[in-house]
């Protein structure tokens, strides 16, 4: 491959950087404590409020500045624009359901953090293979058809262990959602990639890698923060249910450190000096409310995914739209030669 620079690279684009930093942070963190606090509360509705300020002043910014940090044009390129779409959504689904599925290995089915880690190695064997795959199948059907059946297959993954994966699960079926993921997911990631680096000119090649990165991180916090919101309040809402039974009667401090997380429960069993029958009712509650919440915000992610395919169709150019810039050369290159 060809070094590229560009010989007019633009100053740091500093009032973009302090919008849209805080801007996304806000958006995250307002995301998050959601989960915790509920979507009406006024400290998430404000929070949320200010990050929209700052993004919009973002846009409106990157829209009239000079030597911009975004270049908001480029999103006018479809094959830009909906390859970053698909590659938010992709890694959505990896982060979120990562995120997950470490806890239900560990604290649910048992398994010890090395015992996980090592049963969690075929999600990554298999989105290594499927993405060097991936390039034979985008030659064959297309770009576009490439990204959208990955996002399908993923969202196939998504389904799967939302109605297959329980609090008793044997690891043969867990393995089938482990590998069925990546495999859409790394179909997915190359020809997106590829799709976003041929969209812009050669010398902005710097702007299309960050705004790849960006759109990886940014789709992995959203995936974390809006599944994990999902799962959190699923399993706030049927935790309650230990209030109707003898164990209501513990401790509020302990009560609340249930409520937490899964990890909070599995804490109270081990350290609480709580009867028997106690702990293993709080251990089963914990567990099937956690399961319930997990299954319930992969179903949602499912449904996102099978709709992110379908966009992709609408969407996404066959095949990669050059740039406008490079568009333009070559025009300009050929029309001497023409007149010749």
């Amino acid at each position: 491959l060809m070094e590229s620079r560009d010989e007019s690279a633009p100053r740091i684009d500093i009032p973009g950087i302090l919008l849209s930093i805080p801007g996304l942070f806000l958006l995250v963190y307002a995301i998050i404590e959601a989960g915790n606090q509920g979507w009406t509360a006024p400290e998430v509705l404000q929070t949320f409020a200010i990050s929209a300020i700052l993004l919009t002043a973002f846009a409106l910014w990157e829209s009239r500045a000079k030597e911009p940090m975004l270049p908001l044009y480029f999103f006018k390129n479809m094959s830009f624009t909906a390859a970053n779409l698909a590659m938010v959504l992709v890694m959505f689904a990896m982060f979120g359901s990562i995120f997950f599925m470490s806890q239900y290995l560990q604290s649910v089915i048992g398994y010890s953090a090395l015992e996980a880690g090592v049963r969690m190695l075929p999600l990554a064997l298999t989105m290594v293979v499927a993405s060097i795959a991936s390039s034979r199948v985008a030659a064959r059907i297309g770009t576009k058809y490439t990204v959208a059946l990955g996002i399908f297959i993923a969202g196939l993954g998504l389904l799967y262990m939302s109605q297959f994966f329980a609090v008793d699960s044997s690891y043969a079926t867990i393995i089938i959602g482990i590998i069925l993921l990546p495999l859409g997911l790394g179909m997915t990631m190359s020809p997106a990639t590829n799709s976003v680096m041929q969209s812009i000119p050669t010398n902005k090649a710097g702007i299309g890698s960050a705004m790849n990165d960006t759109t990886r991180q940014l789709g992995g916090a959203l995936g974390v923060a809006i599944l994990g919101t999902l799962m959190n309040n699923v399993y706030i809402k049927d935790i309650q249910a230990l209030k109707a039974t003898p164990v209501g009667n513990m401790p509020a401090e302990l009560f609340q450190i249930i409520e937490s997380s899964i990890q909070g429960a599995n804490i109270v069993v081990a350290t609480a000096p709580l009867p028997e029958p106690a702990k293993q009712l709080i251990l089963e509650t914990a567990n099937a409310a956690f399961v319930n919440g997990m299954t319930s915000a992969m179903l949602i992610g499912a449904g996102l995914m099978f709709t992110a395919s379908l966009l992709t169709l609408a969407i996404l150019p066959a095949k990669v739209q050059a740039p406008e810039e490079q568009s333009a050369e070559i025009e300009l290159d050929s029309a001497p030669a023409a007149a010749d």
